[in-house]
């Protein structure tokens, strides 16, 4: 393309952004009129802006989430890899509960997650505590997928089998340890 077409091209382009001598309001599309959940609405019959499901309408997560998948060697390593990202910064890396931000955490620390009541928690109470939090955790449906929730559910079983020898078990270990909580 010549640098003259180009140019022409431009021009055109700027001028379709104008509407007479006034440029197009883009802020009316962010301010768009809209209804509040529980305002009444000229748009339905019934006189709502707020709608039920549709009969027989199933939440997307509740039908997913119900059956475990099979636990596989891939599972494990994905939930290990979401454990690391999501999970080890507050439980540390091995699951002792000794990591910088549970040492710097005022109050109630997070648990070792290799206690005897949490290594006999079911899975699925496991999986529903990823889900919705509890206390200072904090829901992580936002972030894991369901797959991912019962990959970390999976790696944990891992965990419950015996130590691990990796260096950030070890820093977890003598952290957990200064805080005055038992390893395994």
């Amino acid at each position: 393309m010549t640098r003259g077409l180009t140019l022409a091209v431009l021009g055109l382009a700027l001028a379709a952004c104008r509407v007479g001598n006034e440029r197009v309001d883009f802020e009316r599309m962010r301010e768009q009129r809209r209804y509040d959940p529980y305002a009444p609405s000229a748009v339905f019959a019934d006189g709502k802006a707020m709608q039920s499901p549709p009969e027989g309408t199933v939440p997307r997560e509740a039908e997913s989430s119900a059956t475990p998948p099979a636990v596989s060697d891939a599972l494990r390593a994905l939930g290990r890899d979401r454990f690391a990202i999501f999970c080890a910064a507050c439980h540390g890396a091995a699951g002792f509960g000794g990591s910088l931000v549970a040492a710097n955490m005022r109050g109630t620390r997070p648990p070792s997650l290799r206690t005897p009541r949490v290594e006999t928690m079911p899975a699925r109470a496991v999986f529903d505590l990823i889900t919705n939090g509890r206390g200072r955790m904090p829901s992580f449906a936002w972030a894991l997928a369901v797959r991912e929730r019962w990959a970390v559910v999976a790696y944990l079983g891992t965990l419950r089998q015996g130590p691990t020898v990796d260096t950030g078990a070890v820093h977890d270990s003598l952290l957990a340890a200064s805080f005055g909580r038992s390893t395994p």
